[in-house]
């Protein structure tokens, strides 16, 4: 199997929702990413999250 059998190609006219973490969205890494679009759900940090669940 080669990678171009792989690949999906996005389409410029569509929406897309996109799941990332904090680091990434915030530019973790020099990472630059253009994002325009509001930020649909947000969640604590997953240690945060962890560190909750382990206290129940």
């Amino acid at each position: 199997m080669k990678l171009e059998d792989s690949v999906v190609r996005f389409k410029t006219d569509e929406v897309y929702l996109l799941a990332t973490n904090d680091f990434i969205r915030a530019g973790g890494e020099m990472n630059i990413l253009c994002f325009d679009n509001p930020i649909m759900y947000e969640y604590s940090a997953l240690d945060s999250t962890v560190i909750e669940y382990l206290l129940l």
